[in-house]
């Protein structure tokens, strides 16, 4: 692999825009309201809900498929069983993931720079042998992610570790509070 950076420009498709701006008319008018004008009480529930539904439409997906290698039903038949279902099933995975983002205020044009910033990340940790290894021992966020301000030790004599936002401390490498 090449140590070379990759640029990606992103566009916006429209039509992720208009879904989006659709979903948030159907959260308005046919669901009870905005996520941003819900109260904290109904927010949490409400990303709890959509982070659930969303984990079952995903799992609901992977129903219309093949995926046990150790038990595919049928060889000469394709991994993905029925396409028309399999797309179906992900398109409620992306509704509730739009709920998601309309709780969170967040704007087509800023997930989509969000997600190429993500997938720079993901390119660079290959290139760079990512082993998933390098991460806070407390929260278990990546140091390298967005918004992660968890940092590592530099002295191994220390009997700490890492410096958590989350923890608001040092921890050490089972992530325990020092």
């Amino acid at each position: 692999m090449s140590n070379e950076s990759v640029v990606h420009t992103v566009t916006i498709d429209p039509l992720f825009a208009r879904a989006l701006t659709r979903q948030r008319e159907i959260q308005r008018v046919h669901m009870g309201g905005l996520p941003s004008q819900m109260d904290d009480e109904v927010l949490s529930a409400f990303i709890r809900d959509m982070t659930l539904a969303l984990c079952g439409e995903a799992h609901e997906a992977m129903d219309e498929t093949q995926w046990k290698p150790w038990a595919r039903i049928d060889p000469t038949q394709p991994i993905i069983k029925n396409r028309d279902r399999y797309t179906g099933e992900l398109a409620d995975v992306f509704i509730f993931l739009m709920n998601l983002m309309l709780a969170g205020d967040i704007s087509a044009s800023e997930m989509m720079r969000a997600v190429d910033h993500k997938q720079q990340i993901n390119i660079d940790r290959q290139v760079k042998g990512y082993t998933g290894q390098n991460k806070c021992p407390a929260c278990k966020r990546a140091y390298d992610d967005a918004a992660v301000n968890c940092v590592p030790a530099e002295s191994e004599g220390l009997h700490r570790t890492a410096w958590c936002e989350n923890a608001h401390g040092f921890v050490d490498e089972k992530g325990t509070y020092v």
